[in-house]
């Protein structure tokens, strides 16, 4: 159903209007706001026509004619004239045209797409926080998919850092057997949430907080979790029995909400796999000057700076802020995985793009990231993208699972379902609860 031809002709025949129906097409535009209407056509070239200003056309010419089958409404704004159309007409039209390969086609044709979504932190449980990255990058899927790419989605899940350190510590200390067996995810949330408390209590001012994270280099509480991630790089294998269970219960967590979901991935990893490969790349950009050691803590850093030809006085400027890449006791950081994984990827699936999908605070770390790639010589740099998205906020209320403080995405998703099944007796109609709630 052409609109434009429609309204053209409407305007010929009843605005009567002295222009060729191609050029009418032509200057006919999508206004701003939907309140505005659908199409709007501006009389400013009409004026030499009727002898008249716009806005005056506009308003003379919108008494004149009279709505349709198709064009329900007609009105002038200033000098425009708007108009609406009949949306039932365009929604019956539509879906007789549409079947199960409505809109495909072969355009990513020999294409590859990598999608990192979700990535929740195995020990901690997947809250309302999850879903955006967890949909958004299960319909990226889908629409690539859709148009002949080649999709791999992987969820790089965080099974190692701070965290996990924090609750090897407390399994140690606190574990209920019990509980652990009754609800694994409860019983390591009432664990990471007990550290956090005893780690809190002894906290210096100037911490640094990243994340759902808080860095107090000076807590005691906080060098016992560093000290048990150093064990796992060393291979203790009390450490690593610990550290395999939390991921196994963590597993069967995310995997509940994931089948209610119905989202699948090409491959699940985690971020403890790239660490090696991390600290390799990291020692020969050392070797070769790229990166640098910090004098005072032995840190591995690199640093963003460009030669500023501008001017008079030609300097360098800083384009990003500092990164360290390797902790001072040589362990590897978030970043030094991120790089990894990076290259590993690029190896194992030679992809055309990569699209990392992750809330917007993380967007410096991606742009320094994708820039260290570059750095460091290796060309699919240009091939990796950022989508961020905002958080989910309620009221004044900081979700913070440190503080036990977080609504749980199981939880949501039985909710929802709940409340699908009484929507669907009291209306007494067909579904199925689990389909809709979700």
């Amino acid at each position: 159903m052409d609109f434009k031809e429609q309204i053209a002709e409407l305007l010929i025949k009843k605005g009567k209007i002295k222009l060729k129906k191609e050029e009418i097409i032509s200057l006919i535009e999508i206004p701003p706001n939907q309140e505005l209407g659908d199409f709007s056509f501006p009389c400013f070239k009409l004026s030499g026509i009727f002898k008249k200003n716009p806005a005056e056309i506009a308003k003379n010419i919108a008494n004149e004619i009279k709505p349709t089958k198709e064009i329900i409404k007609i009105n002038s704004s200033g000098a425009y004239l708007n108009f609406f159309v009949n949306k039932t007409l365009v929604i019956e039209e539509l879906i007789e045209k549409v079947d199960k390969d409505y809109g495909k086609n072969e355009e990513g044709k020999s294409k590859k797409i990598l999608i990192d979504f979700s990535g929740p932190n195995i020990g901690k449980p997947m809250h309302i926080g999850h879903i955006r990255s967890t949909i958004i990058g299960d319909s990226l899927m889908r629409m690539f998919e859709y148009q002949g790419y080649k999709t791999i989605g992987i969820n790089y899940l965080g099974d190692i850092g701070l965290h996990i350190g924090k609750l090897i510590v407390a399994w140690e200390l606190w574990l209920d057997k019990k509980a652990l067996k009754e609800n694994p995810i409860k019983e390591l949330l009432r664990l990471y949430v007990k550290f956090c408390e005893k780690e809190k209590s002894e906290a210096t001012e100037g911490a640094e907080e990243s994340s759902d994270e808080i860095n107090y280099e000076d807590n005691e509480w906080t060098k016992k979790a560093k000290q048990k991630l150093k064990l796992i790089e060393e291979g203790d294998k009390k450490t690593h029995e610990i550290w395999k269970q939390i991921r196994e219960a963590s597993g069967k967590g995310f995997d509940r909400v994931y089948q209610m979901l119905k989202v699948n991935f090409d491959e699940t990893t985690g971020q403890s796999k790239f660490s090696e490969a991390g600290k390799e790349i990291i020692t020969n950009a050392l070797k070769k000057g790229i990166a640098k050691l910090e004098k005072e803590t032995n840190a591995a850093y690199i640093e963003f700076k460009e030669k500023d030809t501008k001017g008079k006085n030609k300097q360098e400027k800083e384009i990003l802020p500092k990164k360290y890449i390797l902790r001072s006791n040589g362990t590897a950081s978030y970043i030094t995985q991120d790089i990894g994984a990076a290259v590993e990827r690029a190896k194992k699936y030679k992809f055309d793009e990569m699209i990392y999908i992750t809330d917007y605070r993380q967007s410096l770390h991606f742009q320094q990231l994708f820039e260290i790639i570059k750095r460091f010589g290796f060309d699919f740099s240009s091939k990796c993208k950022h989508i961020g998205f905002g958080t989910i906020n309620f009221g004044k209320e900081i979700l913070a699972t440190r503080e036990g403080k977080i609504i749980l995405l199981e939880d949501v998703l039985k909710k929802t379902i709940e409340k699908a099944k009484e929507e669907i007796s009291k209306r007494k109609t067909r579904g199925d609860p689990e389909k809709i709630g979700v």
